[in-house]
């Protein structure tokens, strides 16, 4: 026995199925009204497609589907700016981290030879801010 589904019906209206396969269906739907229902949906529905005519498309359609498509898989001009502007941006950033750093290790030499820790980080923080100082000064 053959399962009825949307598939079968449809090829049974558009009278693709072999003859065997037909009587098949026929059984099944002298057996189901849920089936004869269905079919009847599916013929009104297939009748009234049919009354609307195919739409052509013009010869190049494709070509200038695609076009579209592919122009909007470029990258916009706006990320390239984003992108350079965060780029100048980062490598500001670790230039004056580098020269601070630098700055600070150069000063930690200096130091007043003092073994407590606290004074050397107070003494890296006075220097740290000297040298912010002078890179926004000069």
């Amino acid at each position: 026995m053959i399962e009825l589904n949307d598939e079968i019906l449809n090829r049974y209206i558009d009278g693709e199925l072999d003859p065997a396969e037909i009587e098949e269906v026929k059984e099944a739907l002298k057996t189901s009204e849920d089936a004869k229902r269905k079919l009847y949906a599916m013929q009104l529905v297939h009748s009234e497609l049919k009354k609307y005519p195919a739409k052509n498309t013009s010869h190049d359609f494709t070509l200038l589907l695609m076009k579209k498509i592919i122009s909007r898989r470029e990258p916009k001009k706006q990320k390239y700016f984003i992108f350079s502007v965060s780029s100048v941006f980062v490598l500001l950033s670790l230039a004056i981290i580098g020269y601070l750093t630098s700055f600070i290790l150069s000063n930690v030499n200096e130091s007043s030879g003092t073994d407590n820790s606290l004074n050397n980080l107070v003494y890296l923080i006075e220097k740290l801010v000297v040298g912010i100082k002078s890179l926004f000064t000069t």
